[in-house]
This record gives structure tokens, sequence and C-alpha cells, in this order.
């Protein structure tokens, strides 16, 4: 659990389908689709700003 005390250390999330990390609230747990989510969302906002300039 090393990756759990350096997430909660620096504040950040952590990528796992681990249903037990999910279950608490110390560290914000991001399970595979919400990562990809994240990603979609990224990659859209990319091509919208490009279309702007």
């Amino acid at each position: 659990m090393d990756y759990f005390a350096l997430a909660l250390k620096l504040g950040v999330s952590i990528w796992s389908n681990d249903k037990l990390l999910k279950g608490q609230e110390a560290v914000e747990v991001l399970n595979t689709m919400e990562v990809m989510g994240f990603w979609r969302i990224s990659n859209f906002l990319k091509c919208e700003c490009l279309y702007l300039i």
C-alpha cells in the first residue's frame, strides 16, 4: 500500500479497480471508466481549442 500512503501525502487520486480502495474516503480512487472519461473530455477540449484559434 505504498502508493496509497504516497497519494494520501501528496493529495492526489489513485487509478485502481479495487473495490476496497474505492470504498474508503481518505484518497479519491478512480476506476478505469472514470479515467477514460477524463481522457475523452481532455481530448475534446483540446480539439475545441484548436477550432478557436
